[in-house]
């Protein structure tokens, strides 16, 4: 059946017989009457049935995951430069990580100034714009952001079909209400809602030319059957107009036809029925794209208009519609943005600001929003039940909100809302609960269990301990979508077997940010499964924010070396300070996941390893040959020459303290050997002090010989030319 253009709405005036004469001026006429000629419109006074269509409800590729954002591509804009950077976004969660300054929270950005720019004037979205006027990489004066959005909520269906419908009944100029209620009834019994589903996927472009007169433009693209098509939403060229090409094709100056006319064209003289997906093949010509001012309908409108008005809630009469504010309506609705800073509560709201939703980025204003969902509607208080629950699940403690008038200030009325916390002790104000309360208590109000929609939190981690940032990560797996930017290890997903594939890192690089996210299709199943349990470890997770990686054989190495290294001379980084993480992989035969798991993510590694690991036998070797890591650098020809086969390996960034393989049973190629040699005494006194806690042996090693040994600053001077840190001043 059609759709229901609104509660309040009726399909048709009884005023407006259906099927009466139409009396027509030219070239209205002409056009109408070359129609009813041509068996595309029936002749006026002639019946027909009604045919009742649902409009389109589209299954996504993506499974059964209500889904609007698909993927954000970047390229020019803040840190991402010169190469285009893109992520891919799940149907349910997406989790982006990386060090500080990689460009993370830039990912958000992309969605805000796509609403900025589609703002209304005077909208507080749109004043963001100008924010955005410099945020070309390094200085450049042009940058291109697209958004992959799929539309697949029943509202955005209607919504398109309204909009459609509107477009087709008023594009005749100087209409009356009988052409346009005839034009209505035939787009609304005759197009096929399934041939708009080209329309309800695509990707929205956003560019900025300095140099343009119009700096700022926008488009939605699509395409079927490999004919692409935009709708120009912003910018100084083809304003409001459908063209076919994509958004970066060559300009057409050619004038602008009738969208009317083009969908009649594909009207097949015994059907009837129209296809949007049909005309679409039909590239001929620039088409008008947009619901004009109606005028000379004597207080009539159609019902698709009505409802149009209704979606966008503004009034139909009187003004224009175009596909801009469609798409602004999708993005309002569908996308919530939060900022990685919060500011302290307001407590204070205008009685004006009460009657609609909060803008809740930068968790200000929650009071505000929780005070109008409490005194709201039916829904409205539910919802309001739903943010308590929420609240008490993450904190264990109860939520509620109070407030009074305020008193008189510059004569506006106002309230005083405050949020507070119960607890064993009593109430007490959010503000006096602690940081880690109040992200919650914002965080609680974000947390909407909608489909379609998607909600991105940028850093929520930072004010929240680990246990409730443990139970947040279980509250971020839809319903919706979840993108979130995170320095924190507690919220990087590992319980299912697609958790894998549910984690990007954004990462410098030369030409600007470089976003990561693996592929695991061709990996086995088995292998799929490790690399799932290798993230277990927090510890092992939170190498996804590390700049490089030092992966150890052993663990005497890790309860030494570091602590020798942060006394380094010479300009040589502190593995802390450079955010180098190091880690055992407990064994030459372990470093295999681990380098397959940092490849993926693209960060940097090296290997210290000890004397056996460098047999061309052994298992390292066999791991670097199957990772693409084999040293481009000839083999040595004697198995047996060490110092060759040592040169040979750090080529590939694999490094070792030995002066031997030592896999003679005299366990000469390990660190033990080494430490022998630099002070005998202090390693027999360590392994009594300490017991066998390879660990502690080393520790102990360390702490009493303070002074680091020259072998072992040598062979950090040597990983770090590997990982490629510059030298600091010493």
């Amino acid at each position: 059946m059609r759709p229901e253009w609104g509660p309040d709405q009726e399909a048709r005036p009884r005023s407006a017989p259906r099927h009466r004469p139409v009396a027509c001026s030219y070239p209205i006429a002409s056009a109408l009457g070359s129609w009813f000629a041509k068996g595309r419109l029936p002749a006026p006074g002639t019946p027909r049935p009604r045919r009742r269509r649902q409009p389109v409800r589209r299954r996504l590729q993506t499974g059964d995951a209500p889904v609007l954002l698909q993927r954000i591509e970047a390229h020019g804009f803040l840190s991402f430069g010169l190469i285009a950077a893109r992520l891919n976004v799940d149907p349910v969660l997406t989790v982006v990580t990386g060090p500080n300054a990689a460009g993370k929270s830039n990912l958000g950005r992309c969605l805000d100034v796509a609403r900025a720019v589609l703002a209304p004037h005077g909208h507080p979205e749109a004043e963001r714009l100008d924010l955005y006027q410099d945020a070309g990489y390094e200085g450049a004066k042009a940058f291109t952001i697209r958004l992959g959005i799929e539309l697949d909520q029943p509202w955005e269906h209607d919504l398109f079909w309204a909009y459609v419908c509107s477009c087709f009944a008023t594009s005749q100029a100087n209409q009356d209400a009988q052409t346009a209620e005839r034009l209505e009834a035939t787009v609304t019994d005759w197009l096929d809602p399934d041939s708009l589903a080209p329309l309800l996927s695509g990707s929205l472009v956003i560019s900025y030319r300095a140099t343009a007169d119009r700096p700022w433009a926008a488009a939605w693209e699509f395409a079927d059957a490999g004919k692409a098509w935009h709708a120009v939403l912003a910018g100084d060229q083809g304003l409001h107009q459908l063209r076919p090409g994509t958004a970066g094709s060559p300009r057409q100056v050619d004038s602008a036809g009738s969208f009317t006319d083009w969908l009649m064209d594909t009207k097949p003289q015994d059907k009837d029925s129209l296809d949007f997906r049909k005309a679409m093949q039909n590239t001929t010509r620039l088409l008008t794209f947009m619901v004009p001012t109606v005028t000379g309908l004597s207080g009539w409108l159609p019902a698709s208009l009505r409802a149009l008005g209704s979606y966008l809630g503004l009034k139909p009469g009187g003004r224009m519609f175009s596909f801009d504010q469609v798409i602004w309506q999708v993005l309002q609705r569908g996308i919530t943005l939060t900022d990685n800073r919060r500011l302290p509560l307001t407590r204070r709201f205008p009685i004006a600001d009460l009657g609609h939703p909060a803008d809740l980025r930068d968790g200000a204003s929650i009071g505000a929003e929780l005070f109008r969902l409490k005194n709201g509607d039916p829904q409205e208080r539910e919802r309001f039940q739903e943010i308590r629950a929420t609240f008490r699940q993450l904190t264990d403690r109860d939520l509620e909100v109070r407030a009074r008038p305020a008193p008189p200030d510059d004569g506006d009325a106002a309230m005083i809302i405050e949020p507070t916390v119960v607890g064993l002790h009593g109430e007490r104000l959010v503000e006096f609960s602690g940081a880690g309360i109040q992200e919650a208590l914002v965080l609680s109000a974000l947390l909407q269990a909608s489909p379609g929609r998607v909600t991105v939190l940028d850093e929520p981690a930072v004010n929240l301990e680990p246990t409730v940032q443990r139970r947040l990560t279980g509250r971020v797996r839809g319903p919706g979508q979840y993108l979130v930017i995170t320095h924190s290890a507690d919220l990087v997903p590992f319980e299912e077997q697609t958790d894998l594939t549910r984690i990007a890192r954004v990462a410098p690089g030369p030409a600007g940010s470089q976003i990561y996210q693996p592929d695991y299709a061709d990996l086995r199943l088995k292998d799929h499964l490790r690399q799932i349990r290798l993230l277990e470890p927090a510890e092992i997770r939170s190498l996804l924010f590390a700049r490089a990686v030092i992966l150890f054989e052993g663990q005497t190495e890790v309860g030494a070396l570091p602590r020798w290294w942060r006394k380094a001379p010479d300009g040589l980084p502190d593995p802390g300070a450079a955010n180098i993480s190091i880690i055992t992989v407990y064994g030459h035969s372990g470093y295999g996941p681990y380098i397959r798991f940092l490849d993926a993510f693209g960060v940097p590694w090296a290997i210290l390893t000890d004397g056996p690991a460098l047999r061309r036998s052994e298992k390292l070797a066999k791991d670097m040959r199957e990772q693409g890591h084999w040293p481009a650098e000839p083999e040595p020809e004697d198995a047996e020459d060490f110092a060759g086969w040592r040169e040979f390996w750090e080529h590939a960034g694999i490094f070792t303290l030995a002066d031997q393989f030592g896999d003679d049973r005299s366990k000469g190629g390990e660190l033990e050997a080494l430490l022998q040699r630099i002070d005998s005494g202090l390693l027999a006194r360590a392994r009594r002090e300490v017991g066998d806690s390879k660990p502690r042996i080393g520790a102990y090693f360390a702490v009493y010989h303070p002074d680091p040994p020259p072998e072992v600053l040598n062979i950090y001077k040597k990983i770090s030319d590997h990982l490629g840190f510059a030298r600091q001043s010493p």
